[in-house]
């Protein structure tokens, strides 16, 4: 069993916080306003269990979603079908995507990106997205920033109601200061109203950059950086990025 195969049955649960209406909104906001872009074909990069293609799709465009995981586009193709929208729905690692087009504009969403975790995988991922994009397309994405990174280790624990009872995860996090590699330990505990219950393990390891960082490895990969912005909290109100931010979204288009 692969990590994501427990982590799709649990994702919807773990992040139903996450309000994909909103973010979408103003993720189309950016494409208008700063790139002047008017989509129409999107390509959703680790689309995970489907929350932004959906929505996407739903307001009309051509969205085709890529995961590495089976069992998280198992959910996505589910909830499509529910929702009936029509999405292609990609089994393969973003980087080394071969869909045999391009498209106006490719998103990577919630952190998914710094799982390039060398620079050799960062350099493969960019070149993948810029293969499948229009000259002067978007790449919208976000990442985890060092300087708004709270003090490690730390621990925690939270829990997560569902149909079937009430799931725990109890975290660790660790940072590795020589490798910018920030590591989250989380133990679920499934406690199930007919009294069954379960244990398992995950481990996720990100690199963490900074805005300027990332702008370097931009431009030395085929991208114009445009802007960065906030992505902490109000996904509707975008604030300008500061050092202290812990995640940032970046605005960039590839080069002509």
């Amino acid at each position: 069993m692969s990590l994501y195969d427990r982590w799709s049955e649990f994702y919807d649960t773990i992040y139903r916080r996450i309000n994909y209406e909103d973010e979408c909104n103003t993720l189309l906001k950016i494409l208008r306003e700063n790139l002047q872009i008017t989509p129409r074909k999107i390509l959703d990069i680790a689309c995970g269990t489907g929350g932004h293609s959906i929505i996407l799709a739903k307001k009309g465009y051509e969205v085709t979603g890529v995961d590495i995981s089976d069992a998280m586009l198992k959910v996505a193709k589910s909830k499509a079908f529910n929702e009936n929208v029509n999405i292609r729905f990609v089994t393969q690692d973003m980087r080394n995507m071969k869909l045999g087009e391009r498209f106006d504009c490719a998103l990577c969403m919630y952190s998914v990106f710094p799982y390039n975790t060398t620079y050799p995988e960062i350099q493969q991922t960019l070149n993948s997205v810029r293969t499948h994009l229009e000259d002067g397309g978007a790449f919208i994405f976000d990442f985890a920033n060092i300087g708004g990174m709270r003090p490690t280790p730390s621990t925690y624990c939270e829990s997560f109601e569902h149909e079937a009872g009430v799931l725990y995860r109890l975290g660790r996090n660790m940072f590795d200061a020589e490798s910018n590699i920030f590591e989250f330990n989380f133990r679920f505990i499934n406690l199930r109203r007919d009294g069954s219950s379960e244990l398992f393990d995950e481990t996720h390891k990100i690199r963490l950059f900074t805005f300027p960082e990332m702008r370097q490895i931009l431009e030395q990969n085929g991208f114009e950086v445009i802007q960065g912005f906030s992505w902490d909290k109000n996904k509707t109100d975008l604030k300008p990025l500061t050092r202290e931010n812990w995640r940032i979204l970046v605005v960039a288009r590839a080069s002509k």
